[in-house]
């Protein structure tokens, strides 16, 4: 049993409904932080693992010690644009401001698998009490955008969608 104690894997523990509705084979994460996430997907899924985060925290390099994981060091937005993989849960929870999440969700759109789910872990957040600097706006716009192409599995401090076909 790994070490899972990190405040993004205690939400998931309250989602039981997505462990049903999506197959993890190959899962994705933008802002590692520490680990504590991607040892928890890893454990809970036997699943195939890559990382983004432009500066992994301490302890994050537990992470390889597992097969079939990789963590890629950089900006996120630069990092998608490298990678050619299809994932089956992408997880977002990098950088913060709406910008950045924006530039998250589109650019991992196209490497969500037909019938894998797309996780926003700070959809409620408020950067400084402003809803203009908000993850939720950038994820309102992107999901506006794609309309016919998701349902909403959770909602919640977490948005939870699956892509459809």
């Amino acid at each position: 049993m790994v070490d899972t104690t990190g405040s993004a894997v205690n939400s998931f523990k309250n989602l039981p409904v997505w462990f049903k509705k999506i197959k993890v084979t190959n899962a994705l994460e933008i802002g590692v932080k520490n680990g504590h996430t991607a040892l928890w997907l890893i454990d809970k899924f036997n699943c195939a693992y890559t990382g983004i985060d432009k500066n992994p925290g301490e302890g994050s390099g537990r992470i390889l010690d597992f097969p079939g994981t990789k963590l890629l060091t950089g900006l996120s937005g630069s990092v998608l644009r490298t990678l050619n993989d299809s994932f089956d849960l992408i997880f977002i929870d990098g950088n913060h401001s709406t910008a950045c999440v924006l530039e998250d969700s589109v650019l991992s759109w196209p490497l969500l698998s037909v019938g894998g789910g797309m996780i926003w872990h700070d959809y409620l957040l408020q950067l400084h009490g402003n809803t203009i600097k908000s993850p939720k706006l950038a994820i309102d716009s992107f999901l506006n955008c794609m309309r016919g192409k998701y349902g909403v599995l959770s909602l919640s401090k977490q948005l939870i969608i699956i892509q459809k076909s």
